[in-house]
């Protein structure tokens, strides 16, 4: 009985994922109802867009704004709206946090005000001893490190101004310093494209953190003045995997609002130039930007997958990779390997 139960729950939730996409159920409704209000489930603050690494598929290489930092008045602004409202915090978006001197500071602050989890994301090679200490002490709950590679040729192809070695003692000297505590977690990006070697990279890496995330690596995606939709751009060099003719949907708008270092509020991070604005976290409060009209005539063309009248009609993101199976099958096989590790 309990099988049948299983097989017909992974029915209905495989049709509504090919109907609806990734949006929850709660979500969807709330963005039929026209006067309910949605609180995103995190918030994503660019706390600066300035990076020290070239990458060959990040959209940093395009970026015409200027490199800036968030101010930490406007920073504690932003987390002040958030109490109560939201749980989870990322510090990262476009550029590299620890390039920002004060976020061991404002890691503090977040936790102080509450939130549950702060997390960031970063290419670990400042990630120094010292600078290690102050993440813990602070409180920092996650922290993401982006790997592209299972080996040296591989990851300095990839990660372009960065040093194989020189990342994996940073990062074991990370854990070291954490020693038998379980935060922060540390927590392995891998975008797999068409030439990963999935066991290489598990092989690598597995002693290097709690735990292994797969996804797919993206193109890097501009906004077409002319057109008036995104486009993709795809980096040289690295072979992607193949888009099926399948739509998904996106879920970004239902969930999390990304804010620029000065106060231009996105809905999605791979709008790296803020040009599709749905507010001005400096003038209003984020919360009000989340429900405004521009975000609730989105959501309800997301539902019934109307990208067509939107600009993200050309994003790729929106339509299910060939590799899908693959993609998940990876995922479970590195989750597998990892559980086998922690009961050694």
């Amino acid at each position: 009985m309990f099988e049948v139960l299983c097989l017909v729950y992974a029915a209905i939730k495989n049709l509504y994922i090919e109907k609806i996409g990734l949006i929850k159920p709660l979500k969807l409704l709330s963005a039929l109802l026209p006067f309910a209000n949605l609180s995103p489930d995190v918030v994503e603050l660019e706390i600066t867009n300035a990076c020290n690494l070239h990458c060959p598929m990040c959209g940093s290489r395009y970026m015409k704004r200027k490199w800036g930092f968030m101010s930490f008045t406007f920073y504690k602004k932003i987390v002040d709206q958030l109490v109560r409202k939201v749980q989870n915090l990322n510090l990262y978006s476009t550029g590299e946090p620890l390039l920002h001197k004060q976020l061991p500071d404002m890691i503090r602050y977040a936790k102080q005000k509450g939130i549950k989890d702060v997390s960031i994301s970063t290419n670990a090679t400042l990630l120094t001893e010292e600078l290690s200490k102050k993440l813990i002490y602070a409180g920092l709950d996650t922290i993401q490190i982006s790997v592209e590679g299972g080996s040296k040729r591989e990851y300095e192809m990839i990660r372009e101004g960065a040093k194989f070695e020189s990342v994996r003692k940073n990062i074991s000297n990370f854990i070291k310093i954490r020693g038998k505590k379980t935060k922060p977690k540390m927590v392995i990006n891998l975008l797999v494209y068409k030439d990963t070697d999935i066991k290489n990279f598990f092989s690598t890496w597995k002693d290097f953190c709690d735990q292994i995330l797969v996804s797919e690596m993206q193109p890097i995606l501009t906004f077409d003045r002319r057109k008036k939709c995104v486009i993709p751009i795809y980096p040289s060099g690295i072979k992607l995997l193949d888009k099926s003719r399948k739509v998904i949907g996106c879920n970004l708008p239902f969930i999390m609002p990304v804010i620029s270092y000065d106060g231009k509020v996105g809905m999605c991070c791979s709008d790296f130039e803020f040009v599709l604005q749905m507010g001005d976290a400096k003038k209003e409060n984020i919360l009000d930007i989340f429900n405004n009209r521009r975000y609730r005539r989105v959501r309800h063309l997301f539902v019934f997958k109307k990208f067509d009248k939107t600009h993200c009609r050309n994003c790729p993101e929106i339509y299910m990779s060939k590799q899908n199976r693959l993609l998940i099958a990876a995922q479970n096989q590195i989750d597998s390997w990892m559980n086998n590790i922690k009961k050694v």
